[in-house]
């Protein structure tokens, strides 16, 4: 059992309502209730453990028939960045990070039904010798790694990891390793068309598609020019989407937004580097 864990009503993945908080018993037993018509998710905290956020529901409603949460302890990752060249990179920002849904108990289904489609980041900023320690992270979570410059996203990883309760896992990110995709943009009669919001995605089928409203947040996303060229750098090998991104579009147009299709084209990004 694990007692002194924090429990409440959830206002976010990590974080429940403070009027609402209550410490798990010696047992590792708490107690919550809820109207039979709301739907009510409670987020358990516990140091050291992953994040549990439990959506209540029937058949557990005394203490002879508890609803039993098994937390696994957390992992860490030591993340060294580097440029091309080798030579580390100080003062960026490495995160790995996962869908919110998957915190949920029994199942993320539960949460998917409350519309946590969100992700959930775990940050650490790199030190002189290009090292962030990022703490907290889940076991057994499909992770992905990202590296911002202030707000700018300066790299995705090239493979997602999954870590093992306790492991300290050694990563090295290397900046400016990946390929490079270049495209113009154009209307319909041939013009370039500046200032549109162009996005990338990495492709789940080997096909082009529309680009899913839902999902926006995750694209890499850069502006055509003058001349309606774009460009992304750093883009691990492997199939990509591009295209006008969904809800994106940042200049002023004589159609509506919505007018613009978010068809992402499938791309293959070059293992060696070269632009495509």
């Amino acid at each position: 059992p694990i007692p002194n864990a924090r429990v409440g009503r959830s206002q976010g993945w990590s974080k429940i309502l403070d009027a609402d908080e209550q410490l798990t018993d010696g047992d590792g037993r708490f107690r919550v209730s809820a109207t039979s018509w709301s739907r009510t998710v409670v987020n358990v905290l516990a140091r050291g453990y992953e994040v549990a956020c439990v959506r209540l529901f029937w058949g557990h409603d005394d203490a002879s028939k508890p609803f039993e949460i098994a937390l696994s302890p957390v992992a860490s990752a030591r993340v060294t960045v580097l440029d091309a060249t080798g030579a580390p990179i100080a003062n960026v920002s490495a995160s790995l990070f996962t869908a919110t849904f998957h915190f949920g108990r029994p199942d993320g289904m539960s949460l998917m039904d409350e519309g946590w489609i969100d992700d959930a980041h775990f940050r650490a900023t790199t030190d002189a010798n290009g090292v962030a320690f990022i703490t907290d992270l889940p076991a057994r979570m499909t992770l992905e790694g990202v590296v911002h410059r202030r707000r700018d996203e300066v790299m995705k990883a090239p493979e997602k990891i999954t870590l093992e309760p306790g492991e300290l896992r050694d990563l090295v990110w290397r900046l400016g390793a990946g390929g490079r995709i270049e495209g113009v943009a154009l209307e319909l009669d041939g013009r370039p068309a500046p200032g549109i919001s162009i996005g990338l995605e990495a492709a789940r089928m080997a096909t082009s598609t529309y680009f899913e409203p839902v999902r926006a947040n995750q694209l890499k996303v850069t502006t055509t020019d003058a001349e309606g060229r774009f460009a992304f750098a750093d883009i691990p090998p492997g199939n990509v989407w591009v295209g006008p991104a969904p809800g994106k579009i940042t200049r002023e147009r004589t159609v509506n937004a919505e007018d613009i299709a978010a068809f992402g084209q499938l791309v293959v990004a070059r293992a060696d580097g070269e632009p495509v």
